[in-house]
């Protein structure tokens, strides 16, 4: 029986990368606009390797890469809280559905629900998960600022050891969901590793990038940033929205390279098309029965 190889982080990462532009590149300190309440985070390049080898393209797309603990405050985690918590207390008759599956329920309404199960002991592990959402609520809908008042709230709590943890393996290998893919924390040069913390790139978040504010950052230095960025600011007002040094650290390597760009094009390759209403379902059913 053939012995499988051992993987480790440091296989999937390129030390010292060209200071050419290449596909797979790893970049540090790239706004993050705003998802999951972060400003900067890490990015990797997706454009396809002819166009910046021939330097077809005037820009380069990135997608986002942020720590999971990050992702898991984000509002793409809200409905896998709810789906976890929201059958249990509708077992009670608590209607505390959230505006959207991007939305969390109201404190108010899971703060009345709590009320009706105090005092029963059979429900000690659901009171114990829905004061864990409470907290989660309250951490999650403040800004950077504000979550300084609030502890952060224990996911594993929340959702229970199980469920928590059969989340994170998916999210290990790929599993998941089919808009993020896993990056593996590979900390071999302290603050500019390449990915510091265990991580996902965001397939729905791409942005593009004037290949410009990548090049003057390859020229510039934290000290030299400052003011390279105004200057870039005339002809590229985006630039305002770099506000730490961007730096190259690393590029990913080919085999998991392109497991990634595969993985990011099946999900934009779905055409998808219009479901049927409740209506027109409940008519082709009488329809197929009458066949018979």
């Amino acid at each position: 029986m053939p012995i499988a190889n051992k993987i480790d982080a440091k296989d999937f990462y390129q030390n010292l990368p060209s200071i050419n532009h290449g596909t797979g590149d790893i970049w540090l300190s790239l706004p993050c606009w705003g998802v999951a309440r972060l400003n900067n985070c890490s990015g990797v390049v997706i454009t396809p390797a002819c166009d910046l080898s021939q330097k077809k393209a005037e820009t380069v797309l990135i997608l986002p890469v942020i720590p999971i603990a990050d992702y898991l405050l984000s509002k793409a985690f809200f409905f896998d809280v709810w789906t976890e918590l929201g059958s249990k207390i509708k077992n009670f008759g608590f209607d505390v559905n959230p505006a959207s599956r991007f939305d969390n329920p109201t404190v108010s309404s899971l703060t009345n629900f709590l009320q009706k199960i105090e005092g029963d002991k059979k429900q000690t592990n659901l009171r114990e998960q829905v004061i864990a959402y409470i907290d989660y609520i309250n951490y999650t809908e403040v800004d950077s600022n504000g979550r300084k008042e609030f502890s952060p709230p224990c996911i594993e709590t929340l959702l229970g050891k199980k469920k928590y943890e059969d989340i994170l393996k998916k999210m290990l290998i790929n599993s998941y969901k089919s808009d993020v893919h896993f990056f593996p924390a590979f900390r071999n040069a302290g603050d500019y590793s390449a990915i510091r913390v265990h991580s996902l790139a965001l397939f729905r978040h791409a942005y593009s990038v004037p290949i410009e504010i990548l090049d003057a950052a390859q020229t510039s230095s934290e000290s030299l940033w400052s003011s390279d960025q105004k200057t870039l600011e005339v002809q590229m007002p985006i630039a305002k929205e770099f506000n730490s040094w961007p730096i190259k650290v690393s590029r990913l390597k080919d085999d998991f390279l392109s497991d990634l760009i595969s993985r990011y094009l099946s999900m934009f390759m779905r055409l998808g098309s219009r479901d049927f209403t409740s209506h027109t379902i409940d008519s082709f059913v009488s329809e197929i029965k009458g066949e018979h």
